[in-house]
């Protein structure tokens, strides 16, 4: 995994990165945002991504469990994701994502944008926006 870096300035995420991530294509590296972090069972960790505008849900495989304690990858931190797949939970046909490589994580203190989850509803102002004037 590559090393990891310290930036005061706001990273550049991946413009569509989450819907590339769920879309299961594996076609070049995405720079997401770690919008949250949690151990689950069997060395896995539950993450939620941000690629500043929507949010993805799924986990990080257990041979990146090292990444996690070694880089110290947690809440804020920037990370390209490299290998992944995509899956349905069976028992609430939500997407999910596999991360099965990342590197090159960067350090940062805050959320980039205001991220909604991918499947969720919209924020309100995005709604009203493209409402006809009644």
């Amino acid at each position: 995994f590559g090393g990891r870096k310290r930036d005061m300035a706001a990273p550049s995420l991946t413009a569509g990165g989450c819907a590339l991530l769920l879309s299961g294509k594996n076609e070049s590296k995405v720079t997401l945002q770690v919008h949250s972090i949690t151990p689950s069972k069997a060395d896995r960790h539950k993450v939620s991504l941000s690629d500043g505008t929507h949010l993805a849900t799924g986990f990080l495989a257990s041979q990146l469990k090292g990444f996690i304690e070694g880089e110290g990858l947690k809440e804020h931190s920037v990370v390209d994701v490299t290998t992944w797949t995509a899956q349905t939970n069976p028992k609430t046909s939500a997407k999910l994502v596999m991360v099965t490589g990342a590197e090159n994580h960067v350090a940062h203190t805050e959320a980039i944008g205001s991220p909604v989850p991918i499947d969720g509803p919209q924020p309100v102002a995005s709604l009203t926006a493209s409402a006809p004037p009644v």
